[in-house]
């Protein structure tokens, strides 16, 4: 059984002078709802990267390749997020990625 990748909704919010300041990457993230009852475990697998497209475009190869771990991603949902840049997720060598002198995720270059 494969999943499909939801879409996430990208709405951009007004700036403010704090979000101006801060340092941000995109990261491609994960939700996992346990019950009924709300409870959830949200998680970043890949990042941060400097742009939603790049982000966006490892979406789905992120997911594919945490259901091929993993058999219980399949009810896992995936996005990307914009926030604030700390370290790099720790999973990004388990998806091939690696991060230039800045710390951002290199851009996949398909051959």
């Amino acid at each position: 059984m494969t999943a499909a990748v939801r879409q996430v909704v990208t709405v951009d919010a007004p700036e403010s002078p704090e979000l101006a300041t801060m340092e941000r990457g995109y990261y491609v993230t994960v939700y996992d709802r346990i019950d009924n009852a709300g409870t959830a475990r949200v998680g970043v697998v890949a990042g941060p990267f400097r742009s939603l497209a790049e982000a966006e475009s490892r979406r789905g190869p992120c997911a594919d390749e945490a259901r091929r771990r993993d058999p219980w991603a399949d009810f896992y949902s995936f996005g990307v997020a914009l926030m604030e840049r700390h370290a790099p997720a720790k999973h990004n060598a388990a998806f091939g990625l690696s991060l230039d002198a800045e710390g951002f995720v290199l851009p996949v270059v398909v051959s």
